[in-house]
């Protein structure tokens, strides 16, 4: 079963000739809205009449290889499989859950016409996908809010926009900025009218969702939101959530058990089993409105799929009236035939789900954190390697724990890694430097602090005091005494209520560490959080906080190369602290300079 979702292969375009066997067909069938192109099935035959389970393909792939069948399919469901315009068997255009989810429904009106022998019960419709099958499923059952009797999201995009973001390698953001038609910051409405989270609202069909905790490509963010989004619409009896802990790398469910993956299966079976009745629609209600709706009493679609509305039905009196934040047109059909044109009324949207709940989401959404390592020692001595074989920056990358999409970057890289695109995706960087300070370019040190001034935090660790970037910030030498004699220090927590300093008792030690100590040249600290006291006798301000423009400043002090201080669940800790504490507070860009209009009326004179 999960094969077929792990967006593993993406196969090349294939043109065939439909056939049918006894157990398995392909088939052609027309698009409902794009008359000109030509979609493809596999449609895969029980023993015996069963009912219809609809399942997707991932985001990069096809259905599978279409293939004569001699003998029945292993599922008991009368199984068709769709091939998403676009793809390697069908022809158009992929529009990302834009017109290419009709492709579903055209598929499921194909099936019920030309195979009523084989289907029972040709109401009760199931649907299931993963990857981007699954961020296909939970933008189908809004779009289609009672056509599926129930359905199964493994690991599902509920966001595109938010998914757009955290794609680090432009895997899938190439294919968004094509198949969406720009990024989601030059027009968000685009993405949400795509998008599952956007339209949960919408949701009547009973859902089984799970996820892998430690998904690279499809991170668990996008579940946990989808569910929670729900929970905060009243709407969480509808879902069924189970997270795997442990599971997914770069492969959805790596490293999942085969009892894990036998759950899975079951669950999702007795979810279907559990909902065998058609949905049906309350006689009036709203409705959000995704570039279109599809119910059994009516179709909507606005005049472009990239728009997103409210419907406001009413059954009985066969009335609606549609609202947009922006001017769109409409065209409504009902079940009997009649067809209304429009305009779409204009005023806020005051139900579309990223509005609705979009402080509480804030708290679910993953801060983006750069590593910076200047990368020479692990390079250069051998009992640096040892302790760090891939470097400080990865030390730290798999032991800071919290919500966070990491992204490395080491001095030689172009640029030093630093791009000015990584940095407007950084809300945390995160700096370690000791040997090579001067070899990083002034444009890329104006560069980070500009940034620090726009919002972003930044955390200096160790003998990063010295750091251009961290002295630009501070405007002093950063000078101050050091010592390795390889003593104990001890870090008292000064500022017990402050967050850097959550879960540490009230101090914690280190075996073996480098002297720091005071006079440290900084301008004086907003809060010092930490304060060292070392086996030698010296004490170190090791915990220092400070604003700049926008952004917060950490300074930390223990991290020297010969030591495994990147090892120590309290430093880790401290750090984790740290970049929850620098994370950006959202708000408009400070504004300064000259002219600037008037609160009220001035009724003295200037200067003349």
């Amino acid at each position: 079963m999960l094969e077929q979702y792990e967006d593993s292969e993406r196969l090349n375009k294939v043109s065939l000739e439909d056939f049918q066997s006894p157990y398995q067909d392909f088939r052609y069938h027309a698009s409902s809205v794009t008359p000109e192109i030509r979609l493809a099935i596999n449609v895969i035959k029980p023993r015996s009449p069963a009912r219809m389970l609809v399942q997707l393909h991932g985001w990069h792939m096809s259905m599978p290889q279409p293939a004569r069948r001699e003998q029945p399919g292993e599922s008991p469901y009368f199984v068709v499989q769709v091939d998403m315009r676009g793809r390697a068997f069908s022809s158009g255009l992929a529009d990302c859950n834009g017109l290419e989810l009709i492709d579903i429904y055209d598929a499921v009106q194909f099936v019920r016409q030309e195979y009523r022998e084989w289907i029972v019960e040709p109401e009760l419709v199931y649907l299931e996908g993963g990857s981007g099958g699954g961020g296909n499923v939970l933008a189908a059952v809004a779009k289609f809010p009672d056509l599926f009797a129930a359905a199964t999201a493994l690991y599902g995009v509920s966001d595109y926009a938010l998914w757009y973001e955290q794609d680090q390698t432009g895997e899938f953001r190439d294919d968004m900025d094509v198949w969406i038609g720009c990024p989601p910051q030059d027009d968000p409405i685009r993405y949400a009218a795509r998008s599952g989270l956007a339209l949960a609202a919408n949701l009547h069909t009973p859902l089984y969702v799970t996820h892998g905790d430690g998904d690279i490509r499809i991170p668990v963010i996008m579940s946990r939101w989808y569910v929670e989004g729900l929970s905060l619409l009243g709407k969480s009896h509808l879902v069924t959530y189970d997270e795997l802990p442990g599971v997914g790398d770069r492969s959805h469910m790596g490293g999942a058990t085969q009892q894990q993956l036998h759950d899975l299966q079951e669950r999702s079976e007795a979810n279907r089993q559990r909902h065998d009745k058609p949905i049906e629609l309350a006689s009036s209600g709203v409705l959000q409105v995704g570039g279109y709706v599809y119910t059994k009493h009516f179709r909507v679609h606005l005049e472009s799929v990239h728009q997103l509305a409210t419907l406001h039905y009413d059954l009985q009196q066969q009335t609606v009236s549609i609202s947009s934040e922006r001017r769109c047109s409409y065209r409504l059909q009902w079940v009997d035939g009649q067809t209304v044109e429009g305009e779409c009324e204009i005023k806020k949207q005051e139900v579309t789900m990223r509005h609705e709940i979009a402080p509480q989401l804030q708290q679910l959404t993953p801060l983006r954190v750069t590593i910076w390592n200047e990368f020479r020692h692990e390079k250069t001595k051998p009992s640096v390697r040892e302790i760090y074989p891939q470097g400080m920056h990865h030390a730290i990358a798999e032991g800071l724990t919290g919500n966070f999409v990491i992204h490395t970057a080491t001095l030689d890289e172009p640029e030093h890694g630093l791009t000015e695109e990584l940095l407007a995706n950084t809300d945390v960087l995160i700096w370690w430097g000791h040997v090579a300070h001067k070899e990083v370019a002034d444009e890329i040190v104006d560069r980070v602090a500009a940034r620090v001034l726009q919002g972003m935090g930044f955390i200096a660790l160790h003998s990063s005091h010295y750091a251009k970037v961290f002295k630009k910030l501070m405007g002093t030498t950063c000078a101050l005494l050091y010592r390795d004699a390889g003593e104990k220090e001890r870090l008292w927590v000064t500022a017990p209520g402050h967050p850097i300093a959550e879960g540490i008792g009230p101090f914690f030690e280190l075996e073996r560490e480098e002297m720091y100590g005071e006079f440290f040249d900084i301008p004086t600290p907003d809060e010092v959080v930490f304060t060292s006291w070392f086996e030698g006798g010296n004490i170190f301000r090791s915990g220092c906080c400070f604003n700049r423009g926008l952004g917060k400043i950490f300074y930390f002090q223990p991290g020297h190369e010969l030591y495994p201080t990147y090892r120590d669940a309290n430093v880790l800790r401290v750090i984790s602290n740290a970049v929850r504490w620098a994370a950006p507070v959202k708000r408009d860009a400070l504004r300064f300079g000259k002219d600037v209009p008037a609160l009220e009326v001035i009724r003295s004179k200037g200067m003349e």
